[in-house]
């Protein structure tokens, strides 16, 4: 009986099989295609991502050569306004000594001044103070900062400095006077007129070859008193 069961079991058929394997190794083949062409198109954006930094790269290279061009002409430009400013200064200060030197007793308001000195360096205790010119009499001193042309920070700089170095730099002789502080200019914005106003400072300009001197803004300042140490 065994024997005949035996004989009638029929052994499987491998054809639908092997399709069922087939259709899985294709299945894999075109997961693997896929994942190829994913990998190729990756490669790709990588080498352009590459190519686009390499190229950002030359450009910033490029520009960081340009940028220490423009500062180097910067730098000779800077240099040669630097050399005309202060040419322009000696010349607007030359004007003004020349012109009030000719205009002897200058009359700051009703207060005449006949000792005028130019190109004053104040120092003491390694700090120095430097004005273009000084009117003394015997209860005043003027201090003048000569600029060509007056900007509205150079007021404000100008008194900052009377505030904070003035007092630490002048000598004995002068400290038992009161103070007027002015500035002179070939020209001036309105911006540095109305700071002139608000500082309380004399103003001086040229007339022809000559010094208008304009007071009407003017506060005098009490002596000056060095800084306690």
């Amino acid at each position: 009986m065994l024997k005949n069961k035996l004989r009638r079991s029929k052994t499987p058929d491998p054809v639908p099989i092997l399709q069922d394997i087939n259709k899985v190794l294709h299945k894999v083949a075109d997961k693997q295609d896929r994942l190829a062409e994913r990998q190729a198109r990756w490669e790709d954006r990588q080498t352009q991502q590459e190519d686009k930094q390499a190229q950002w790269e030359d450009k910033e290279v490029q520009w960081q050569n340009r940028h220490a061009k423009l500062n180097d002409a910067l730098d000779k430009i800077g240099e040669q306004l630097g050399g005309v400013t202060n040419n322009l200064g000696k010349i607007n200060e030359a004007f003004f000594r020349h012109a009030l030197a000719n205009e002897r007793p200058v009359m700051i308001g009703k207060v005449p001044f006949n000792i005028i000195l130019a190109d004053q360096t104040y120092e003491a205790n390694d700090k120095a103070m430097q004005c273009d010119l000084v009117l003394v009499n015997t209860k005043y001193i003027a201090i003048i900062e000569a600029k060509h042309y007056l900007h509205p920070n150079d007021v404000s700089r100008f008194d900052a400095k009377l505030r904070r170095a003035l007092p630490d730099v002048l000598p004995a002789k002068y400290r038992h006077l009161q103070l007027i502080p002015a500035m002179a200019c070939q020209g001036l914005s309105s911006q540095a007129e109305a700071e002139i106003q608000k500082y309380g400072f004399v103003l001086f300009r040229p007339r022809g070859e000559r010094a208008r001197i304009e007071s009407a803004y003017l506060r005098i300042r009490p002596p000056i008193i060095a800084k306690k140490r």
